[in-house]
C-alpha cells in the first residue's frame, strides 16, 4: 500500500477510485509585506508599510528589521492591506540606515519586503529638509505641480506651501494633506513665465525653500500645445479648465 505524504511527489500503482468531496484549501506563508517607508527620529526612525495577505491562514505578526546593527522589532498583526506604522528607538544617529519587514502565520515566514529608502536618526527634531524635484507643467491656464518630501526632521510634516513667481493670487498657497506631493494652481496668465518653489513644514516650523522649477508659460485658451516627442496613448475624452468657472470636456486625437 503507497504511503501519500503531504508535500511530497508519489506514484499511485494498480486501480484507483476518486470520490468527490469538499474542497481543500492549501495554507501557505504570507506574501511579503509592501511599500516600506521610513523617516527619521530623535535617535530612532518611523517605520510603515502596507501589510500582508495571510495565503489562507491568519497572519500573527510582522518582525521590522534593520539592515545595521540587528536591531528588530515585532508588532501584533494588523488587517491585510492596510498602513501600519510603529517606531524603533536606540538607533545610532547619523548612522544610515534601510529596514524590511517579514510576516508570519502558522506556516511560515513570509518572503522580506524591500528594502525601505535610508533614514538618518537625528540628534533632536528640526523643521523639514527642503522638497526635491519641483516639477511644473502647464495646460491652458493651469499649472500641475509635483515634488519629492525632504527628510521631515524627526516630527511629522503637518502641509506644504507653493510659493509662486509672479505671485497668484493669495500668498503661499497652502497644500494641507501632508501626504500629497502635487497640486493643481489655476487661473494663470497666459504667455507669463512663472516659476513655483515648495516649503515643508512640521511642528517646528518651515524648511528652507526647495529649489525652483523651471520656468513654464501658460497658453492661451484653445491651443493645446504637445511637444515634438510627446507620444503615447492619450484618453478618449478628457476635462480641461479653462478658467470661469467652466470645465469642458474634449475628444483628442494624437497621431505619432
Amino acid at each position: 500500500e503507497d504511503e501519500i505524504v503531504p508535500g511530497r511527489t508519489c506514484q499511485l500503482h494498480g486501480e484507483v477510485t476518486l470520490e468527490p468531496g469538499p474542497a481543500v484549501r492549501v495554507a501557505r506563508p504570507p506574501t511579503a509585506p509592501m511599500d516600506v517607508v521610513a523617516s527619521a527620529l530623535v535617535a530612532g526612525a518611523r517605520v510603515s508599510f502596507v501589510a500582508s495577505k495571510g495565503n489562507g491562514s491568519p497572519v500573527r505578526g510582522y518582525t521590522l528589521i534593520a539592515d545595521v546593527g540587528g536591531h528588530t522589532q515585532r508588532i501584533l498583526s494588523p488587517d491585510a492591506g492596510t498602513r501600519q506604522t510603529c517606531t524603533f528607538q536606540g538607533l545610532t544617529i547619523g548612522q544610515t540606515y534601510r529596514f524590511c519587514v517579514v510576516a508570519h502565520n502558522d506556516f511560515g515566514t513570509s518572503e522580506p519586503s524591500l528594502l525601505s529608502t535610508e533614514v538618518v536618526p537625528v540628534p533632536s527634531e528640526t523643521v523639514p529638509s527642503p522638497a526635491t524635484d519641483v516639477v511644473a507643467k502647464v495646460v491652458f491656464n493651469a499649472a500641475y505641480i509635483s515634488w519629492t518630501p525632504g527628510a521631515d526632521g524627526g516630527s511629522p510634516i503637518t502641509h506644504y506651501t507653493i510659493l509662486s513667481n509672479p505671485p497668484v493670487g493669495a500668498q503661499p498657497i497652502t497644500v494641507s494633506n501632508p501626504h500629497c506631493t502635487m497640486t493643481t494652481i489655476k487661473a494663470l496668465q497666459a504667455e507669463t513665465l512663472y516659476q513655483f518653489a515648495v516649503v515643508a513644514h512640521n511642528a517646528h516650523g518651515g524648511s528652507e525653500e526647495s529649489i525652483w522649477c523651471k520656468p513654464v508659460c501658460p497658453t492661451a485658451m484653445g491651443a493645446l500645445v504637445f511637444g515634438p516627442t510627446c507620444y503615447g496613448v492619450v484618453p478618449a475624452q478628457t476635462t480641461f479648465d479653462f478658467g470661469g468657472g467652466k470645465d469642458f470636456t474634449c475628444e483628442l486625437w494624437v497621431k505619432p
